[in-house]
């Protein structure tokens, strides 16, 4: 298991690392991910307990918008709306019933602005605009086998795991509220000129924590400020 709780990101940028980050931007839409503007993801998580066993399930609608540093998750459970949690470059505020509207603090703000760095969100960049990137050996993790790559952006450390194509395996990354998250990524499907994953596995360590099935995916879509109204 490769763990980014053990060792630091190197200073600069590996050419052979680079050149991996570009076929993977490749693998996954070129040009069309280089300039991904939005993206608007339906999806239902069902959340595990350490055995396995099914304990919750939750609906999200997440708007993605990368040109403007903006994100908004909405949960819900069957049609009752329980959860928000959304971030602008200078604030970010989380939503409940219960509790109505509270500022997001710094430290989960960061942990937001992640997202535009992580997943193939951040394969958007290529081998471009990054502060470090390092080949690892071809490794073994969470029982695939791949080429992977310890990459920083922006200040976000993330690990990627690749097939000999390119396609994104799986991700390492160190989780402020979490500790280190690992993702798997499956079902790849077609999305215009897009080539993402529809299912996912997110572990805490090596305890599987949820498993996520994409129902619609929307690239592109028009994002406005009257989106980011909260109830």
């Amino acid at each position: 298991m490769i763990s980014l709780s053990l060792a630091q990101a190197p200073a600069g940028v590996d050419p052979q690392a680079a050149v991996l980050l570009e076929r993977a931007r490749e693998a996954h839409g070129g040009e069309a991910l280089r300039t991904l503007r939005t993206l608007r993801d339906v999806s239902v998580l069902t959340f595990l307990d350490p055995v396995g066993q099914p304990v919750g399930e939750m609906r999200a609608v997440s708007l993605i918008d990368l040109e403007n540093g903006r994100l908004r998750v909405a949960f819900s459970e069957g049609d009752e709306l329980t959860f928000i949690q959304q971030l602008k470059p200078d604030e970010g505020f989380t939503w409940t019933p219960q509790t109505g509207v509270l500022n997001l603090p710094a430290a989960q703000r960061r942990g937001l602005r992640q997202t535009f760095y992580l997943s193939y969100y951040g394969l958007r960049f290529g081998g471009e605009n990054r502060e470090a990137a390092e080949l690892l050996s071809e490794t073994t993790f969470l029982g695939m086998t791949g080429k992977a790559v310890r990459v920083t952006t922006n200040g976000f450390t993330t690990i990627y795991l690749f097939d000999a194509d390119g396609r994104l395996l799986a991700e390492s990354f160190w989780s402020d509220q979490l500790g280190e998250v690992n993702v798997v990524y499956e079902d790849y499907r077609e999305v215009g000129e897009l080539v993402l994953p529809f299912r996912l596995r997110q572990y805490v360590g090596e305890m599987l924590l949820a498993k996520i099935e994409v129902q619609a995916l929307e690239p592109n879509v028009e994002i406005t400020d009257a989106d980011f109204v909260l109830p």
